[in-house]
């Protein structure tokens, strides 16, 4: 019996298809059922990531040669798609998306199972609010002060010199002023 005949016959009879279901019968070839999940691994801290920054993962147990498909679900987003090595394993380097909003977000890895079916193994990462991340490296960027093409203290030397000139003014007019009278 297929998948579809199951879901079928579960309709008919007013029932709602599972997947616990379809994974009792063959898939028939369809690569759906039975759904099987993993952990996707990180190599390195998955918490206060910043849009912009990678992260290195690396999944294990699909089909050798495959393809896998990495996504984003929380906000529909493809990170693209990686083949596995001949032990079904891969590594790839997720660079996340300049819009990703701040929040607990999953990584989702799709692809076929060695048992039958799907494997979809997944890794949550903490994406934080704020901050600056350089394009390449992914390291946490220092705030940059605005640039006028002098430095502060030759702004307060000219300012120092003005007063300065300003005061010789003021005495030497008080001076002339005494003397005539």
């Amino acid at each position: 019996m297929s998948v579809s005949a199951v879901v079928a016959a579960t309709a008919l009879l007013g029932l709602a298809a599972t997947p616990a279901m379809a994974g009792a019968v063959s898939a028939g070839g369809s690569g759906t059922y039975p759904l099987h999940t993993g952990s996707l691994q990180p190599d390195s801290s998955t918490n206060d990531l910043r849009p912009g920054s990678s992260l290195e993962v690396t999944g294990s147990g699909f089909v050798p040669g495959s393809t896998v498909q990495l996504s984003i679900r929380s906000q529909a987003i493809s990170l693209g798609s990686v083949k596995t090595d001949a032990s079904g394993s891969f590594t790839w380097t997720v660079v996340l998306p300049a819009g990703l909003a701040p929040g607990t977000h999953v990584l989702y890895a799709v692809g076929p199972d060695p048992r039958g079916g799907t494997l979809e193994e997944t890794l949550t990462i903490v994406v934080g609010s704020g901050g600056r991340v350089l394009a390449h490296t992914g390291a946490d960027a220092a705030p940059v002060a605005a640039t006028t093409g002098t430095d502060p203290a030759s702004w307060a030397a000219i300012g120092l010199g003005a007063c300065a000139l300003t005061g010789t003014a003021v005495l030497a007019t008080k001076a002339r002023r005494r003397k005539h009278g």
